[in-house]
């Protein structure tokens, strides 16, 4: 919900450079901070992990996309038939993969 001050509007939670009532933005109090418990360990190691696993999974859909336009001879329709079938595929690995433990 928006507030209204100083006969402007403003979205909840945000400062406004021009008005008296400043409200900081939430969680600006833990920008920069490192120590115990910021995860920054774990991001450190995951983040290429992901990085390299969503390139190469655009990859795959290039490349199926470059195979499917020259049978169904229409670029938009192999762009739309290769997300579909990635996207349900996915779905359902997802759904299946709880049965094999890690």
């Amino acid at each position: 919900m928006a507030v209204l001050s100083g006969g402007r509007l403003h979205p909840p939670g945000r400062a406004c450079p021009g008005c008296r009532n400043q409200r900081p933005v939430a969680g600006a109090s833990r920008i920069g901070r490192k120590g115990p418990g910021s995860g920054s360990t774990a991001r450190n190691i995951f983040l290429p992990y992901f990085a390299l696993l969503g390139l190469a999974y655009m990859l795959v859909e290039v490349a199926l996309i470059q195979k499917l336009i020259l049978p169904l001879e229409d670029p938009p329709v192999a762009v739309a038939a290769v997300l579909a079938s990635l996207l349900i595929s996915s779905g359902i690995g997802s759904l299946f993969s709880h049965r094999y433990p890690a």
